[in-house]
């Protein structure tokens, strides 16, 4: 390929079949998984209603996998593999662990009278995603996404990644300065604790947040080292990534760092057309559950006053870290849902419009409107453990479908439910479109990642991720397009 400063694709349509030499084996693996997870979940199940919901859900995740890798046309970044990686991890694996363990008392409540429904829901929720996903519905949908820039001027794409990094530094330091400069970066890093919740709370997401613009400036200068393999190019990558990722391991937000692990791989591969070999996923698999176990005991020795990484029981019993993945916090979004039900609606109210009502109130600023209401998924912590909201922004989550619960219930699920499956499969079909533009690969890196964000979270939660990764993308993009 030459190296002149601009390149230039056709954007004409791809809709290319991934069909592979392994897919009878990967057919082969995901029906011994389902099988040996409804096997478990008959084994461990207290009672028969429980072991057919549990199962239902595993196959409602599973079938639609098996048929595309029959087919030959699963492709491990189409939005369905990562919804089904974390809802297996939620609303299978926990279920099954809540009862193998009998674990049934969730951060001071007993979750056993709930436990029915709540899974009740989840089915429920599962088989509408699935509907709308596999439906053709939506089309016009696309209409609402970005058209890619069809140009990728080397200078111009340098430039916006540079402003995007000093722009995101800039705002965190204002931040920073107005708590007290370095100390409360010390104070921030050491780990979730009051002070630095008190700091978040009497500010603004649109200053502490902005340290995430050093996502997308890493993901365009990757990009631009993948176009023209110049070696500064992978360095500035490495300068705008590595900070962010240190900054959000140290505080223990394993979210956070979602799109940069996920991100930068997917350009890579969506790029070069090829897709990761299975030994591969399986050792990037075990590393991630090794390096998120041990941040998780990092974050909770830091938050209980225990700074020796020597008490971490990543180090003292390997085993019982790894296991923990599916009993402690990283899949408590089943049993938080269950936490939900007990108060929702007999406490605190449906609110048919209160996904409008969030998006609304995320958006003002806290320093401008610092009386703001809270929303809807913070009124129930507040509902919940009012004690802890008091000291602490960070809270348990209770997965999408709790966030859809608040809004009306079982029926609110469905339909919400629905809409984002449709939503998933449009944004699939919509990078489909443009596959061979490394513009789009850009924009889509960021999807598998947001996925699993808004499956653990809310809706506002993915758009305030989006805010300061995605739209700075759209924005240079709509930029390229006016000038060139």
């Amino acid at each position: 390929m030459d190296s002149s400063t601009t390149f230039v694709w056709s954007g004409q349509q791809s809709y290319r079949l991934r069909s592979t030499q392994h897919s009878g084996l990967g057919v082969s693996v995901l029906i011994f998984a389902l099988a040996a997870i409804v096997v478990t979940a008959i084994g461990v199940s207290e009672t028969l209603l429980r072991a057919i919901m549990i199962a239902g859900v595993a196959i409602a995740i599973f079938l639609p996998l098996i048929y595309r890798s029959a087919k030959g046309t699963l492709d491990l970044f189409e939005p369905l593999v990562p919804s089904a990686l974390a809802a297996s991890v939620m609303f299978v694996g926990r279920p099954i662990a809540d009862q193998a363990l009998s674990s049934y008392l969730h951060l001071g409540y007993n979750i056993r009278p709930t436990f029915d429904w709540a899974l009740f829901s989840v089915v429920i929720g599962i088989v509408a995603f699935n509907l709308g996903y596999s439906s053709n519905l939506g089309r016009p949908l696309r209409r609402l996404f970005p058209v890619p820039a069809t140009q990728f001027p080397i200078g111009m794409v340098a430039t916006g990644a540079i402003t995007m990094s000093i722009l995101g530094a800039a705002l965190f330091g204002v931040f920073l300065l107005s708590n007290g400069g370095a100390r409360a970066l010390l104070i921030i890093v050491s780990g979730r604790n009051h002070t630095a919740a008190t700091f978040t709370r009497q500010s603004t997401g649109y200053l502490y947040e902005a340290i995430n613009l050093l996502l997308p400036a890493s993901l365009l200068f990757f990009g631009l080292w993948m176009r023209t393999k110049r070696i500064h190019n992978l360095f500035f990558a490495a300068f705008t990534g590595v900070p962010l990722f240190l900054y959000q391991a140290s505080i223990g937000d394993r979210s956070e760092l979602l799109p940069l692990i996920f991100g930068l791989p997917a350009i890579y591969y969506l790029w070069e057309s090829r897709r990761p070999h299975l030994g591969r996923l399986l050792f990037a698999g075990l590393f991630l559950l090794i390096t998120f176990a041990l941040l998780r005991e990092i974050r909770n020795s830091a938050a209980a006053g225990r700074q020796h990484l020597g008490d971490s029981v990543m180090l003292t019993d390997p085993g019982k870290a790894l296991a923990s993945t599916f009993t402690k916090d990283d899949s408590e979004m089943f049993d938080t849902f269950c936490n939900l039900v007990s108060v929702v609606p007999s406490t605190l109210p449906f609110h048919p419009f209160g996904l409008f009502s969030d998006i609304s109130i995320r958006a003002l600023p806290r320093i401008l409107f610092p009386d703001k209401p809270l929303e809807w998924s913070d009124e129930l912590i507040v509902t919940l453990w009012p004690q802890h909201y008091r000291l602490s922004r960070a809270s348990s989550a209770s997965s999408i479908f709790g966030n859809f619960y608040l809004y009306g219930g079982i029926p609110a699920i469905a339909f919400w439910s629905f809409i984002m499956g449709i939503s998933f499969r449009q944004t699939w079909n919509w990078y489909l479109i443009y596959e061979n533009n490394l513009n789009a690969i850009l924009l889509y890196s960021l999807v598998p990642s947001l996925v699993i964000v808004l499956w653990r979270g809310t809706v506002t939660g993915l758009l305030g991720h989006m805010f300061f990764t995605v739209v700075p993308l759209v924005l240079m993009q709509l930029f390229i397009r006016i000038r060139t």
